[in-house]
């Protein structure tokens, strides 16, 4: 099997990550061979007998499982004895060191470990986190929040989503039952696996407002806002998240899981367009083993957290964002926002804190942990958004009924990806719209179903 290596941000000198430990040791029975590198393409070809895990840093190289049949460098991979394909998969990032010091032909398992273990900078134990795929479907080894361990303790009932292993549901109570608790008191939720971006550099707020329809130069520090990625052509929704303007000199991003590979991939080309022109921007990715994140959701999820917190949280209203410290886990980001309708809040914190977390919020008699399916009602119930099931890249914010996401100034300014398409839906009407439909009772109604009038006679959807 063929693996890519193409590097697509950072030096070529940072730091080399270790691999996995199993991948490491396999070296040894050769099953982890370097064919060549090009040190003018950036693009770095091995070969192996086993799939490759890859950890995500700052600066990161995006291994593919076949080579693409347009890559540049393909005329002259063809000298190699490797078959190649048109298709693609996306598997993982990494980042590397030294590799300006490997030369063609000259680079095998040992010297490329060796290489790992001689770094001057140290090596970072955190290789293996393995990413999803292009879609939301499962990836061949999920990957394991923070979490997993306290969700298996708890009796979660754990399933793969978007290339993680989560919760769908705990013990014996039905995802019903975990709903209306949820609207009756206060839930908590593991939403490590979507994806937490850090953007800094003094050009961040104009490189992340050239991706999305947020005006983030007037918003005050500590303030959040929703916002989505929309697609220059077509002024489709590529993804939906939650941008933080925070007092620190960074925003703190949060999207969805599913698009992690989308918004990764997106960001970082950006980000290299805006360095080649001598902007200063800077994003970091962080991993869900650096940073979980909580979502404490509920009508009591304030009480709840008003024992526990160094802050009052009357003066943290809606869509407020501030560093705090949660009973003794220090250095928590907790920002007034949430995906069920309800009051809450989401905290994200250090992954080897996330447990000791969990733990305290439990001791309230009224907290329960709650997974995926009732985040899914939850959200459905309170009109929320997912991408991939209630838009996608083929629906404008217009059409999704998400007009108040373009700001005002964007509007004014017409300087958002897609602006043509968008603005001319908001001026003449959206050919389509999102509504909601309340069903029949009995079985719920699937993705994809045909909806039809009360008599039956009409498809209305």
């Amino acid at each position: 099997m063929v693996w890519w290596f193409q590097l697509v941000s950072g030096p070529l000198t940072n730091k080399l990550q270790k691999f996995e430990h199993s991948i490491v040791q396999s070296h040894k029975q050769g099953l982890f061979n370097c064919i060549t590198f090009h040190s003018f393409s950036k693009i770095c070809i091995f070969s192996t007998q086993r799939k490759c895990k890859a950890s995500d840093s700052n600066d990161r190289l995006y291994i593919h499982k076949h080579i693409h049949a347009n890559n540049t460098c393909l005329d002259e991979l063809k000298n190699y004895s490797c078959k190649f394909t048109q298709t693609r998969r996306f598997l993982g990032c990494a980042s590397i060191l030294k590799l300006k010091t490997f030369k063609n032909n000259s680079l095998n398992s040992k010297t490329f470990v060796s290489c790992i273990n001689s770094s001057k900078d140290g090596c970072d134990d955190r290789w293996g986190r393995y990413y999803s795929t292009l879609s939301d479907r499962a990836v061949d080894e999920p990957c394991k929040t923070s979490l997993y361990d306290f969700h298996v303790k708890c009796s979660g009932k754990m399933v793969p989503f978007a290339g993680f292993l989560l919760p769908v549901s705990y013990g014996g109570e039905s995802i019903a039952a975990s709903h209306l608790h949820t609207r009756k008191h206060c839930s908590v939720f593991d939403v490590s696996h979507m994806l937490q971006t850090e953007i800094r550099g003094k050009d961040r707020l104009e490189f992340l407002e050239s991706l999305c329809t947020a005006d983030l130069q007037n918003l005050e520090d500590n303030k959040s806002v929703l916002t989505v990625f929309t697609d220059s052509i077509t002024g489709g929704i590529l993804d939906d998240l939650v941008v933080t303007k925070t007092a620190l000199g960074y925003l703190h991003v949060v999207s969805n899981a599913s698009r992690r590979y989308q918004d990764q991939l997106l960001m970082i080309k950006a980000q290299d367009a805006w360095r080649s022109l001598g902007k200063d921007v800077q994003c970091q990715f962080l991993t869900p083993e650096e940073r979980a994140l909580l979502a404490v959701q509920g009508p009591d999820a304030a009480q709840v957290l008003n024992s526990l917190v160094d802050v009052d949280l009357e003066q943290l209203p809606f869509m407020t964002s501030t560093l705090a410290t949660v009973g003794d886990v220090p250095r928590c980001r907790i920002t007034r926002c949430g995906y069920t309708g309800e009051d809450g809040v989401e905290i994200s914190v250090s992954g080897d804190k996330a447990e000791h977390l969990a733990g305290l919020l439990l001791q309230s008699s009224n907290v329960k942990m709650a997974g995926l399916g009732a985040r899914d009602t939850l959200r459905l119930e309170a009109g929320m958004c997912l991408h991939g099931s209630d838009i996608d890249h083929t629906t404008t914010p217009v059409e999704a009924g998400l007009s108040f996401v373009i700001a005002k100034r964007r509007r004014e300014s017409a300087d958002f990806p897609g602006s043509k398409v968008i603005l001319h839906q908001l001026k003449n009407g959206p050919s389509r719209c999102r509504v909601g439909l309340r069903a029949s009772p009995g079985p719920p109604v699937r993705a994809g179903a045909r909806i039809l009038t009360a008599e039956g006679d009409d498809v209305v959807g």
